[in-house]
């Protein structure tokens, strides 16, 4: 079955810094370089075929967070959201991590501190949408 889907990352850099990836676990989908910081996932996935493209990033300080709220999304070419997505309502293919709860916590919420990791599958010409998390020491 064909791919051709937009990983949308501009939810989750307007909070978080880059670290890694993203990266195609299996040579059936081919990933580049997107409008912005999104990433253009082509390729084609036998039915049943499962494939993981994975990218890990940092949480920025609260202060400097944009919404503080981590959203990936899996788009169609042509509707990919022109504004970062600040949450996944009426989003099918969507994760999202609050990064703190409120002004008041200045740092990270443990479940999202240090480096937090998001996974994208694809299995049969579907994205599913899984994320991981890693805890850290708060800054």
């Amino acid at each position: 079955m064909p791919v051709d889907h937009t990983l949308v990352l501009s939810g989750v850099l307007d909070d978080a810094d880059l670290i890694s990836g993203p990266t195609s676990g299996d040579p059936a989908l081919t990933l580049s370089p997107g409008a912005g910081v999104d990433t253009h996932v082509t390729g084609v996935v036998a039915p049943g075929q499962t494939v993981t493209i994975t990218y890990s990033v940092t949480v920025k300080p609260y202060a400097q967070q944009g919404d503080h709220n981590l959203v990936t999304q899996v788009t169609e070419i042509g509707s990919t959201p022109s504004t970062p997505p600040g949450a996944c309502a009426g989003a099918a293919l969507c994760t999202e991590i609050p990064s703190a709860d409120d002004a008041a916590v200045p740092l990270m919420n443990l479940d999202v501190a240090g480096a937090a990791a998001a996974v994208v599958a694809v299995g049969g010409g579907t994205f599913m949408l899984v994320r991981r998390r890693k805890t850290g020491t708060s800054h």
